[in-house]
């Protein structure tokens, strides 16, 4: 009885001290982090819009919590801290390409996150910055982005 204790605790101790320190993934962000402070005129990597009319919003993502949104221009700039620190975490933004039948119309983005199976328990701070060329409405210039985890739409006029 005690040596399965003992492997427990040392196992414990090994799960404690197995997570990298603290990666910070983007030194001007923090949990009080404005999106307005950052420098949009850089030439940033733009990740694209996957659209997937066969994509369910049930699909798994792992937690991640967005603490600003902004659009400037054609790009959409996310704001997120999640969990982690040990592996490297992959994000999709993805529509299902259907718009809603409003004036402006209306289209559900999906951001999911794999986190990799990483248990570490480091709060990263990161900025995603999204191309929006590629889900305008043909005809119009504007449209309304929803994304699930805000309280209401973000504009996107182009």
């Amino acid at each position: 009885m005690k040596s399965i204790l003992y492997l427990l605790l040392l196992g414990f101790i090994v799960w404690q001290v197995s997570c990298k320190p603290r990666q910070k993934v983007n030194e001007n962000l923090n949990p009080s982090f404005d999106i307005s402070e950052l420098d949009t005129s850089s030439k940033e990597e733009f990740l694209p819009i996957t659209i997937d009319e066969t994509f369910s919003p049930k699909k798994k993502s792992d937690p991640y919590e967005i603490t600003s949104a902004n659009i400037t221009g054609d790009t959409l700039f996310l704001a997120l801290r999640y969990g982690g620190g040990c592996e490297d975490h992959f994000f999709t933004l993805t529509s299902a390409n259907a718009y809603s039948e409003s004036i402006p119309p209306q289209l559900v983005l999906y951001l999911m996150h794999d986190a990799n199976k990483d248990w570490c328990r480091s709060m990263i701070f990161k900025t995603l910055t999204y191309d929006l060329r590629s889900i305008r409405y043909p005809g119009l210039n504007e449209i309304l982005i929803v994304l699930p985890e805000l309280d209401k739409p973000l504009i996107y006029s182009y």
